[in-house]
């Protein structure tokens, strides 16, 4: 088994303009570019094409899934990304603006709080990266997957897959990160 996971591509939020949710932030024009250019990375079919529930992560996987319209596509409820913030608060910011709030909760460092309405708290995020692991770990050993996520997702999958201690002060320490439209490999 084979698991390609692809950080989306370029969204508003990664490029500083202000978001209304976590769930509704778009790609750029660069970022939609980027999601086709893809299509010129990934030299073989897959056997299946997964994305989050974000609109980031579908666009991101738009093309790939016209170019092999008889792959099956699902949209997989757990693989969003770390949402600390409760996004009612934060509702038409900018990261830039939301910063002192980041910065708070890392220095608050506890691993159960939980910022309000629509937020988690970092242990409920890392059952799902674990949730994860073991879903994509009892694929057949043949297939091919495509997974599209996010990249809070992905660096704490990446400490889990090494076995990183992840706690909310290693993981903002962590220089695990993928780029937007970066693939990584992970192989049973």
């Amino acid at each position: 088994m084979t698991v390609f996971f692809i950080r989306h591509a370029e969204s508003e939020g990664n490029v500083g303009l202000a978001t209304v949710t976590p769930t509704e932030t778009k790609l750029t024009a660069q970022g939609e570019q980027q999601a086709k250019d893809l299509l010129a990375r990934i030299d073989f079919k897959p056997d299946l094409i997964i994305h989050s529930t974000y609109i980031r992560t579908y666009q991101t996987a738009k093309p790939l899934a016209e170019k092999y319209p008889d792959v099956p596509v699902q949209e997989w409820q757990n693989i969003y990304e770390f949402t600390f913030l409760s996004p009612s608060k934060y509702k038409n910011t900018t990261k830039d603006e939301r910063k002192p709030f980041i910065d708070e909760y890392i220095a608050r460092n506890d691993m159960d709080f939980v910022d309000g309405v629509g937020a988690e708290s970092f242990n409920h995020f890392l059952q799902r990266v674990d949730e994860t692991i073991e879903k994509v770990s009892k694929f057949p050993e043949t297939m091919k997957v495509i997974i599209f996520a996010h990249g809070a997702f992905l660096r704490a999958f990446r400490m889990r897959l090494l076995g990183q201690e992840v706690n909310i002060k290693s993981f903002w320490a962590s220089d695990i990160s993928m780029k937007n439209a970066e693939i990584f490999k992970f192989k049973k």
